[in-house]
């Protein structure tokens, strides 16, 4: 049962209106008990989501910065949707009636009748969670995660009240950044706060369990089989939560599923998920050799997506002998996850009714508040779209709206210079493949040609063979490309166009394909448009060793 004291402080939080000063990458801490620091951030100024959430800790702030960061990687929108599961944090949201169960309705109402409390409008009923990572939001239970959330308000509260003479930088808030070493902190102290600071840990790189084959006897028997045909795998997050049986009264849990498709007759293997994968990945391993004497098969080579999916199988494959390589293309895992994800992502038909309410519920705004909806919000529309996923009078409405849909031509888009070209830089992350990428700051007047200069810098290449462009981020299309002068004729040459007038902004991705022989294919994605000028280019970010040009004395 919530105490009235945190219904109290969620009242008003609520009528403090914080998320109107702050933005939730405007980070502040708190001194919990204990000692314990809890980082601060407030959600709503979007008008999407009004919630004040508390990450405890460094693996809840580590956490919350992975996710505020997840744009800053060149990672797919399933991998995104992934790190969003990973959040820890408690939060003070506010919803709709609907969205809170009888037993949390009851309890607002009683507070509210017995203080004199209107309840009305629109998301007007506090609701208190907690949020663990591959888990459904929960209830809130323990007394000490009300304590803390009590905690959080009333420095929320007290950030509020000084936000009305002072602006946040006045405060020393400020949205934090990769280089963010630490935030203002508020501590309780002789019946008040005061203000110090608090560090600011930086978000861990990601690291996944390596499972060692133990299973010795089905490793003997997969050995009896010939070894045939390439498999396509990658570890993916059922986006269908299950109850831990080991836990009955529990989160339910987002389970974890081994997709291995043979990628000549598209065949998917059989391979049960599971729950505990973190704290039990022999479990999945096991399920997985199973699955192929099973179905009699013994691949001769694996080809995987990621870098948890390699780690998985990687000791499996030192002991079968068996290739494996980690590639970016791969279709028939493409369509194999597609049809997973259409086949259990819908879950139940209530769930599917309900999104399909929200995006109802969406596309009623005003033309105005929908210009204003949350960029990651239209790119999952667009995607929707895109896969052929929403009902086509839905499709043909958004499309409508955001005018997603544009002519299919073999033609070079047309794109006229931006007035101010001079006065911005465009900061692109460029992925050779997982673990190893460069974020690139580039002056938005640079070409190409020196787009291309950077990005050898940046990997250490010797800039010696030829190279293209592919705009429309399709590997060898001939609609939007741009080489080296000299190398194609007919096509647009990389030192004539500038950045603008490709048509570069936010959320922009392009392939960038060196030396046609070993064909570098390097992803590349625009992270932000950011004002002010500069000279050149610089490498603001560099994550994993850039791979020898010519290993072994090649080349």
């Amino acid at each position: 049962m919530i105490s009235e004291k945190l219904y109290e402080l969620a009242f008003e939080y609520k009528k403090a209106k914080l998320w109107k000063a702050l933005w939730d990458a405007e980070l502040f801490a708190i001194k919990l008990s204990g000692g314990r620091i809890g980082y601060v951030s407030v959600a709503g100024a979007r008008g999407d989501y009004c919630a004040l959430a508390l990450y405890i800790g460094e693996e809840g702030i580590g956490n919350f910065r992975n996710i505020m960061e997840a744009d800053s990687f060149s990672i797919t929108s399933m991998e995104f949707q992934e790190r969003l599961l990973m959040q820890k944090s408690l939060q003070c949201a506010f919803e709709g009636r609907d969205s809170l169960s009888s037993q949390e309705q009851e309890e607002a109402k009683q507070y509210a009748r017995t203080h004199g409390i209107r309840i009305s409008g629109k998301n007007a009923y506090p609701q208190f969670l907690k949020y663990e990572p591959f888990r459904c939001p929960w209830h809130i239970q323990d007394k000490q995660d009300q304590e803390d959330l009590c905690a959080a308000l009333e420095a929320a509260l007290e950030v509020a009240r000084l936000l009305e003479s002072k602006q946040p930088l006045e405060l020393g808030i400020e949205p934090i950044s990769d280089e963010t070493e630490e935030v203002p902190m508020l501590v309780w102290e002789d019946g008040k706060f005061e203000w110090g600071s608090a560090s600011l840990p930086q978000g861990k790189e990601m690291e996944w369990p390596e499972p060692e084959v133990t299973n010795d006897i089905a490793i003997a028997n997969l050995k009896k089989i010939k070894k045939a045909g390439t498999w396509e795998c990658e570890l993916i997050r059922s986006p269908e939560p299950v109850q831990d049986d080991e836990d009955k009264n529990g989160a339910p849990i987002f389970p974890l599923v081994m997709l291995a498709v043979d990628s000549v007759t598209e065949y998917i293997l059989p391979v049960s998920p599971v729950i505990h994968y973190e704290e039990r990945p022999q479990e999945l391993l096991n399920l997985f050799m199973e699955g192929l004497l099973m179905v009699k098969v013994c691949p001769k080579e694996l080809k995987v997506r990621d870098l948890r999916t390699y780690g998985f199988v990687k000791s499996f494959c030192s002991r079968m002998k068996i290739k494996v390589s980690i590639e970016e293309g791969l279709p028939a895992l493409d369509q194999a996850e597609n049809a997973f994800f259409q086949r259990f992502g819908g879950g139940s038909s209530r769930a599917m009714d309900e999104a399909m309410e929200i995006l109802n519920a969406i596309l009623e705004l005003e033309p105005k508040n929908l210009k204003d909806l949350p960029e990651e919000l239209v790119g999952q529309l667009k995607l929707m779209v895109s896969q052929g996923l929403l009902p086509d009078d839905m499709a043909e409405k958004i499309n409508r709206i955001f005018k997603f849909d544009t002519p299919k031509s073999s033609k070079i888009t047309e794109f006229e210079p931006k007035a101010n070209a001079a006065s911005q830089s465009y900061v692109i992350s460029v992925s050779l493949y997982p673990g190893c990428y460069r974020h690139i700051q580039i002056s938005g007047g640079s070409t190409l040609e020196e787009l291309h200069l950077a990005i050898q810098e940046a990997f250490s290449f010797d800039n010696d063979h030829a190279y293209a462009f592919f705009m429309d981020n399709a590997k060898w299309s001939r609609n939007d490309c741009y080489y080296a002068e000299g190398i194609e004729e007919g096509y647009r040459t990389a030192n004539q166009y500038s950045l603008e007038q490709v048509g570069m902004e936010k959320g922009k991705r392009f392939k960038y394909i060196f030396d046609f022989g070993d064909e570098w294919t390097f992803q590349c994605k625009v992270l932000r448009v950011q004002e002010g000028g500069m000279q050149g280019a610089k490498v603001i970010k560099a994550v994993g060793d850039a791979p020898e040009q010519y290993p072994e004395g090649e080349g």
